[in-house]
């Protein structure tokens, strides 16, 4: 999914698509390309998200108990390197943050912090 959305960003962002073409045609193949970029971003997002769930869900459990305690957060981290990072930033200072009161990140924190994560990412990419 990473390659064909820089692919079709490659190419929006190519000028002129068709310059030989009236500039409706152009306009309207413009438009076409921008709907199908958008739509492989929600989808390499939607992806990115679950390959970060599967890996909690594969650690969670891992002592017997739900949820991460500092320590699994720390490899948690690691784990999820930062080829997620433009979506999704997982820094280690965040479990305290997140983390409830008893010091686990369970799934629905996890989930708060992935929500959270993509807000900010979309209003850093507005600014």
């Amino acid at each position: 999914l990473k390659i064909k959305y820089g692919n079709f960003k490659q190419i929006l962002n190519g000028g002129d698509v068709i310059s030989d073409q009236s500039e409706n045609v152009t306009m309207l193949l413009q438009t076409k390309f921008e709907k199908k970029l958008d739509y492989l971003k929600v989808a390499l997002i939607q992806s990115e998200r679950a390959i970060i769930e599967a890996i909690y869900e594969n650690m969670h459990m891992k002592d017997g108990k739900k949820g991460l305690d500092k320590d699994e957060y720390e490899v948690f981290c690691r784990k999820v390197d930062n080829k997620y990072e433009e979506h999704f930033k997982i820094r280690l200072d965040q479990f305290d943050e997140y983390a409830d009161g008893n010091g686990i990140l369970g799934r629905r924190e996890l989930y708060l912090m992935l929500d959270n994560a993509l807000i900010q990412s979309r209003e850093d990419a507005l600014n």
